[in-house]
């Protein structure tokens, strides 16, 4: 009688090779894929929230009702208002006529000079507020405006 041949034996081999590599693959792409998934649901819970609010606009920044509070706009603005650089060489009186008056007791006044709440935090996980942030040079212009965390 004859012996079996060791051809199924290493075709048996081969497919256990390529379902543990697919296996080891999806352990992979998998934790990639969920991430992903909540980063697209947090853009597009942003984009839901901020819809209509990306752009600058001054009443709907001094708006109470919608500034301090959900939607948080200010937050949604806060980019374009930077991009288009509305703020570098304004003076303090300028920049309080188009956003407002400041926050006067948060924790950034030691380093910068005017202070805007946005509200939380935008990331993953918000943990912190959001703030603009400004320094004003000797002149009393706008040298430098930037986003923080506290």
């Amino acid at each position: 009688m004859q012996s079996p041949s060791p051809r199924p034996r290493s075709k048996l081999l081969k497919r256990l090779l390529i379902f543990i590599a697919l296996g080891a693959g999806l352990a992979v792409i998998f934790p990639f894929l969920a991430f992903a998934g909540l980063i697209a649901q947090d853009s597009w819970e942003e984009w839901q929230r901020c819809r209509g609010y990306t752009q600058f606009n001054a009443e709907a920044w001094q708006d109470p009702t919608i500034a301090s509070g959900p939607p948080y706009v200010r937050s949604c603005m806060v980019d374009n208002l930077l991009e288009e650089g509305l703020l570098t060489g304004q003076s303090q009186a300028e920049v309080i006529a188009l956003l407002g008056e400041p926050d006067l007791e948060s924790s950034f006044l030691q380093e910068y000079d005017i202070a805007y709440p946005l509200g939380p935090e935008r990331s993953l996980i918000s943990l912190d507020s959001e703030w603009l942030v400004l320094k004003l040079d000797s002149a009393g212009q706008v040298s430098a405006a930037t986003l923080a965390t506290d």
